[in-house]
C-alpha cells in the first residue's frame, strides 16, 4: 500500500518544507505518491497526542466490538463527539481519504 513503503526522506523534508513556509504544493505532480503518504505520516507522528486521543481511543476501541452495525455507528459517533473540535476536523477530512484508499486498494 502508500502507506507502506517509504518515501525518499530528503524529498518528503523538502515537501515539509515548502508546507511549513506555506508553499502552495499541488501533490499531485509529486513524482511519489510514497513522499507525499510519507509527509502525511510525518504530520501526524509530529502531533503533540493522538488524533484519537487517550481519553478517547478505548471507548472507540470498545465500539468495534459491537455486532450490531446500527449501534456500533452510534457508539463510534459518540465517541469522536468527545474529541477536541481540532481533532474532529481531521478526522472529517482524514477518514473520507481513508476510505478511497481502501475501495481503491487494488491499485495502491
Amino acid at each position: 500500500g502508500i502507506f507502506r513503503i517509504a518515501g525518499v526522506q530528503d524529498e518528503i523534508k523538502a515537501l515539509r518544507n515548502d508546507w511549513n513556509n506555506y508553499t502552495v504544493t499541488d501533490f499531485s505532480k509529486e513524482k511519489s505518491p510514497h513522499n507525499v503518504s510519507g509527509l502525511l505520516k510525518l504530520f501526524f507522528r509530529e502531533f503533540p497526542n493522538p488524533l484519537l486521543t487517550f481519553e478517547v481511543g478505548p471507548e472507540l476501541l470498545k465500539a468495534a466490538d459491537i455486532s450490531d452495525e446500527v449501534a456500533q455507528i452510534e457508539a463510534l459517533r459518540k465517541g469522536l463527539a468527545k474529541l477536541p473540535p481540532a481533532n474532529q476536523e481531521v478526522c472529517r477530512e482524514l477518514f473520507p481519504f481513508l476510505g478511497m484508499v481502501t475501495d481503491n486498494h487494488e491499485v495502491n
